[in-house]
């Protein structure tokens, strides 16, 4: 049975951070609270929301993620030879908050497992960062889109369709969405393999810092789902 290729994406989603945010390490995210769970709802009442994730899919731990990387899961970045250094100097501009999939972590399957990726990010580490306050701001949209696409790595991560923008208000808050299919590159025990998945980044502000979130899917379907999923601001 092919081993699920779950956790090799959540390697490549953290490694993609240190490259969003690694190059200008001059804030401390660190003491941000990590939010809690409860069933299949996320509470963060530092950054003021809720979020309720698919019910019935499954928050892997940290410990769990560790033990994956351990074992030879991860995905290695062409070219990344600082990975540790990298990721040094990331710690101070983003956190992770929650990775959920849809199976158990550690199941086998055939293919790719569905998930949602939550982490925090302090935008002083991104030059010329300034989140638009309203979805009428179309040139702060575009801009902000286009910071977020141009620090994702296209040796690994290769859009295999056109990126759709759009900005939406929830709740008085601006939301900015990123949708594009993607194929990423995948090196696990000495095979590469590639494969071909949905994705949407989804991005909000929450004073001082932005939240991202990554939802990847092996079907339209999923991904429709997970971008149906609800986000409350009465955590505060």
């Amino acid at each position: 049975m092919m081993r699920t290729h779950r956790l090799g994406t959540f390697a490549l989603l953290l490694l993609t951070c240190v490259t969003l945010c690694g190059t200008r390490a001059i804030a401390q995210i660190a003491p941000l609270d990590a939010g809690t769970t409860s069933g299949n709802e996320y509470i963060n009442t530092e950054l003021g929301f809720r979020y309720q994730f698919p019910g019935g899919w499954f928050v892997n731990d940290t410990a769990t993620q560790e033990k994956e990387v351990a074992a030879g899961h991860q995905v290695e970045l062409h070219g990344d030879t600082s990975t540790k250094a990298s990721s040094k100097g990331a710690n101070s501009c983003t956190k992770n908050l929650l990775f959920v999939t849809q199976h158990p972590p550690g199941m086998g399957l055939m293919g790719f497992d569905s998930s949602v990726f939550l982490l925090a990010v302090d935008p002083k580490c991104i030059k010329g960062a300034a989140f638009p306050t309203s979805v009428k701001d179309h040139e702060g949209v575009r801009r902000t889109a286009k910071q977020i696409q141009s620090h994702l790595r296209k040796d690994t991560v290769t859009g295999s369709g056109p990126l759709r923008v759009r900005a939406f208000d929830n709740g008085g808050r601006v939301m900015i969405e990123l949708s594009q299919p993607l194929n990423i590159s995948l090196h696990e025990r000495g095979n590469t393999t590639t494969q071909s998945i949905n994705s949407s980044i989804l991005l909000m502000e929450a004073d001082p810092y932005w939240v991202m979130w990554w939802f990847t899917s092996d079907t339209d379907y999923n991904l429709e789902r997970l971008r149906e999923t609800k986000i409350f601001f009465d955590a505060k």
